[in-house]
């Protein structure tokens, strides 16, 4: 009786053993599938841009268009002053907005969360930071 139930126990976990390996084997091939698909749809689509844009420039190449009209208004020098001063001018005041209300965010959030500390903790020492997170003057080298 002993060994039929040894024999059937191990007929049982070598099925259990091949339906693993297959199931391992076609889980590896599964994701090669997948990784090959995904680079051929990543790479594939830089190439088809690619194309496009030569059959765009080949289908301009020796026609006088409203292209060399919009190259020569970018190339006018008197328009890129204009244009680097927009951008720039509009970028430096962004940048100050931003810093703004990130400072502002800040003392909102600080506040809030040292009342909820003292609620904790009376005795809690100040990091002697200033409301809007910058480090003291002091404490500068």
């Amino acid at each position: 009786m002993t060994k039929r139930k040894a024999k059937k126990a191990n007929t049982t976990s070598e099925l259990q053993l091949d339906f693993q390996r297959k199931i391992t084997k076609n889980a590896i091939i599964a994701q090669t599938i997948t990784v090959i698909v995904n680079n051929l749809i990543k790479y594939g689509s830089f190439v088809a841009i690619s194309y496009i844009l030569y059959l765009c420039i080949e289908s301009l190449s020796g026609k006088t268009t409203d292209a060399n009209l919009i190259m020569n208004i970018i190339g006018d020098v008197k328009i890129n002053k204009w244009l680097y001063l927009l951008f720039g001018g509009g970028s430096i005041i962004y940048g100050i907005s931003e810093r703004n209300l990130r400072r502002k965010t800040i003392k909102r959030m600080n506040t809030r969360l040292d009342n909820l500390e003292r609620r904790i903790n009376p005795k809690k020492q100040s990091s002697h930071i200033t409301p809007e997170g910058k480090t003291n003057r002091g404490d500068l080298p």
